[in-house]
């Protein structure tokens, strides 16, 4: 025995991930609690939204909060992403911008070429070691091949291969047309009541009723 853990004593240390370079968004800590079953209600006083705007981001959440990817595009898409973050996490949101190098499912979680996680790698490891609530959204995916990760990272999402905290979407730029075309898709324009909602937004980044997501969707594991 003395042996062996001189032998186990001479091993050399476990490598540790690498930090992130940003680190990841810390949710409000004035932030409160919401369960799944308040969300129509918080939807119902929220300023931000029109009522299609209540409808729209009621479905996605339903979406996320269940393993679904949808995609949102539109010119309210950042700021429905916003009122998501507002909503669910704490205001906190995980951003990982395409380029024509996300050419692969791996390229979203590592970085082309080395082992270096990339921000979703790091929210991913995050939402699996505590139960933070991380928000991840894939932004501008129509600049890099989506056509060959998208299916294989919702088919991970309905498989929940992914931790219960861990929601994502995807944002693209498009037309109308474009956006009818893709399952899952949301085209959020007039979602955004231009007048308070602007306010409430405003109010909103500055740590107002900002709610981190309790509970769980129908049929997702506990």
């Amino acid at each position: 025995p003395v042996l062996q853990a001189a032998g186990d004593s001479s091993q050399p240390p476990a490598v540790q991930p690498p930090l992130p370079l940003m680190p990841l968004a810390v949710p409000s800590p004035s932030a409160s609690s919401l369960a799944v079953g308040e969300i129509s209600d918080w939807l119902k006083e929220s300023q931000m939204l029109t009522d299609a705007g209540r409808r729209g981001v009621a479905r996605l959440a339903a979406l996320v909060l269940s393993g679904g990817v949808p995609i949102i595009d539109g010119p309210d898409a950042d700021d429905v992403l916003d009122i998501l973050a507002s909503m669910l996490a704490g205001g906190a949101a995980t951003m990982f911008d395409c380029d024509p190098t996300v050419i692969s499912h791996d390229d979203l979680w590592r970085r082309p070429g080395g082992e270096e996680p990339t921000a979703l790698g790091h929210a991913l490891a995050d939402a699996r070691l505590t139960a933070t609530v991380r928000l991840c959204a894939i932004r501008r995916a129509e600049l890099a091949p989506s056509q060959f990760w998208i299916d294989s990272l919702r088919r991970a999402g309905r498989q929940r291969e992914f931790p219960r905290g861990f929601l994502l979407c995807v944002t693209r730029a498009g037309d109308e047309s474009a956006s009818e075309s893709l399952s899952m898709s949301f085209r959020a324009d007039g979602w955004l009541g231009r007048t308070d909602g602007g306010e409430a937004l405003r109010a909103a980044a500055a740590g107002c009723d900002q709610r981190r997501v309790t509970g769980a969707a129908p049929g997702w594991p506990r």
